[in-house]
């Protein structure tokens, strides 16, 4: 299997002697956690709906530096690492109510539950202020050996990475980056160890590619585009990828932006605002597949037909758009895989605590072994694949 990697290493301590680091850092924590709203200060994941199914586990790895260099090295997700002590993993997620986070999450808590790592996950309603202060909320407690997390704000989140790393816990990134460049695979803040995803560019150069495909005789070609939450580097992505696609050609006409927050009813409200600007939709492009599920709806009751009418460009690859495309009432799908940016960062957690080297960046459609878009030219070269999470 071939996969783009880069080489890094990071030095950790045992939970016992990183106890009196924290306490070091106590001040900075706690005059931090002023940036979180009143309602969220003390949340924790007890508190968070995520927590009530905490998974046991053992140990977590640890390496040191980190080193930039390409690396051809192959990730064999169903080979399970041994930990050598007692882990204890802070998972903080941007929010459990979505479809694909939720999916990560599960896959987090089964891999760590085989290897016997323990696991407590957070909650952060993709409120950037609330995961913060969760971060500060696991610093404080000085009882956890390292933390996975999947930004609800890519910027927001570099100091956590900061404290994370004076504290003496490693942190590795899933599903999207954390510094302010949302598209280098490069490790951006300090305590970043590792990262599992697949840039926002490299995903969106894949849509516009299925746009440009389904406009191509058409003039004006009127498109809705659906975005997850504008603060997650992910739909910045797609907001930008879909704003210089309409730039640079005279016959998109991008019809309306939307947020949908990754819920079916945000996709419903989206479509049914596009079709009352625009009646003649031929395109709609989301960030998350449970959004189009929704926009179903609308099409539906607009007697319209979903991949004959208009053409639906997901992104994610839930089971409901896998089987939506091999039917032919989905267009392409650009391919986000729950299962890997799960289970590898559990997995390179282990390897790190347990003091080996691991790469500092995986593209998880690579390690899958899949294209990055999903349509009807290929969808039948890949009969295995029937999606990685429930939308």
């Amino acid at each position: 299997m071939s996969l783009t990697t880069r080489n890094a290493t990071a030095g950790g301590r045992s939970r016992a002697s990183r106890v009196a680091a924290v306490g070091a850092v106590a001040a900075l924590v706690f005059v931090a956690a002023a940036c979180g709203s009143d309602d969220d200060q003390g949340s924790s994941g007890t508190d968070s709906p995520a927590t009530d199914d905490s998974v046991s586990a053992t140990d977590v790895p640890t390496t040191e530096g980190s080193d930039t260099t390409t690396s051809g090295t192959d990730v064999a997700t169903d080979e399970l690492p041994v930990p050598d002590g007692d882990y204890k993993i802070a998972v903080l997620m941007p929010v459990l109510a979505a479809g694909y986070p939720a999916a990560v999450t599960e896959y987090i808590k089964a891999r760590a539950d085989a290897t016997g790592v323990e696991v407590q996950v957070f909650d952060a309603n993709f409120d950037p202020s609330l995961q913060f202060t969760q971060c500060q909320d696991v610093l404080a407690a000085g009882d956890f050996d390292g933390l996975i997390i999947l930004a609800a704000s890519s910027p927001s989140m570099i100091q956590c990475a900061e404290e994370a790393e004076a504290a003496g816990l490693p942190v590795i990134a899933t599903n999207t980056p954390i510094g302010n460049e949302t598209n280098s695979t490069e490790i951006q803040a300090t305590g970043v160890k590792s990262q599992v995803f697949v840039t926002g560019e490299e995903t969106y150069k894949n849509v516009t590619d299925a746009v440009l495909d389904a406009c191509k005789d058409l003039d004006p070609c009127n498109v809705g585009n659906i975005l997850i939450v504008s603060a997650i580097a992910i739909s910045q992505a797609q907001d930008a990828a879909m704003k210089a696609l309409a730039a640079e050609n005279p016959n998109i006409n991008l019809v309306g932006t939307a947020e949908g927050g990754a819920q079916r009813s945000g996709g419903l409200q989206a479509a049914q605002d596009f079709l009352q600007s625009e009646p003649n939709l031929h395109v709609l492009v989301s960030g998350a597949d449970d959004m189009l599920l929704g926009a179903e709806e609308a099409l539906t009751a607009a007697g319209l037909k979903p991949g004959v009418d208009v053409a639906f460009i997901g992104q994610g690859g839930s089971f409901q758009a896998v089987e939506r495309l091999r039917k032919g009432e989905w267009t392409a799908i650009s391919v986000a895989n729950a299962k890997v940016e799960g289970e590898l960062p559990v997995d390179l957690m282990i390897r790190l605590l347990n003091g080996e080297t691991i790469d500092a960046y995986y593209n998880s459609t690579e390690v899958a072994g899949l294209p990055q878009l999903l349509n009807a030219d290929n969808i039948a070269d890949f009969p295995d694949f029937e999606g990685t999470f429930d939308s």
